[in-house]
Formats: structure tokens, sequence, C-alpha cells
């Protein structure tokens, strides 16, 4: 429906717009098994102009790891890269912030040797906040796992 109605979006705009008008189920538990919600058809049909959003899968094969994903679409503003401990997003309250620019990315690097050291061994989410210049905020994440060596 999405792409009959805006022949021209691409599959990561879909995707960002399916993710991004998702309801929040009931029961929300983590986002990495159950994903952004329940999709909001009539939302995702009528949504205009997304910006496509994507963390690539983060690997941790040393103390510094390398952060990419990918920002595209008309109007840009600013991104925040950001991580929380694993737990259900609802009960997260605070997230510290690794990064932010109101750069888009070279070579879709986000943030390029992010010295892990200072974080505790477990699981964590890594999260992509985007805003474009209407103030729309648009949302990835990730995972990572750290441990030390």
């Amino acid at each position: 429906l999405i792409k009959q109605r805006n022949p021209g979006y691409t599959p990561e705009e879909i995707k960002t717009i399916v993710k991004n008008t998702a309801q929040t189920l009931p029961n929300f538990e983590e986002i990495t098994t159950q994903g952004f919600g329940l999709v909001d058809a009539k939302k995702a049909v009528f949504f205009d102009t997304p910006l496509a959003v994507s963390l690539e899968p983060i690997e941790q094969n040393s103390r510094f790891i390398s952060i990419n994903g990918n920002i595209k679409g008309a109007g840009f503003n600013s991104y925040t890269l950001s991580y929380a401990r694993k737990m259900p997003i609802a009960q997260i309250t605070q997230w510290t912030k690794i990064a932010s620019s109101s750069k888009l990315p070279a070579n879709n690097i986000l943030y390029e040797k992010f010295n892990t050291e200072t974080m505790q061994d477990g699981e964590y989410l890594i999260r992509l906040e985007v805003s474009d210049k209407q103030g729309r905020k648009f949302y990835d994440y990730g995972y990572l796992k750290i441990e030390k060596f």
C-alpha cells in the first residue's frame, strides 16, 4: 500500500516508515525480540517524505568499534548516536550520548573508534536518532554485546 501510494519510495524509506509509525504493543518487551510494535497501516500509508535511517550490525573485535549506518532522504537536520543497557525500551530512562552531528556521515561512518573500555560487560542497545527539518524523529536500534578481552 505504501509503495502504491508513493511509487518513488525506496525499500529503505518504506522500512523506516513502517518502523516509525508502528504502535507500541501493550506488553512491550525488548525491541530485539519483538520489533517496533504493531504496524499502523493507515498511518504508514499516509506518512510523507521520510528519511531512510538504519544502523549496520555492530561487531566488537577489539575495545574500539566503528558504528556505521545509513541516513538518506531530503530534509535531514541532525543525528544523535547513543547507548543504554539492553532492556525493554519503555524502561530506558537515560541514554548516554556517543556523538551527534548536523552533517551527514561520510562513508556511512557515524562514529569511528568508539572506546568500549569504560563500559561494563553486558548487552547494550545502540540508538540512532535522526531528525528532519520538520522536527520529526526517525529511529533505528542496534545490539552490542561487550565482552572484555
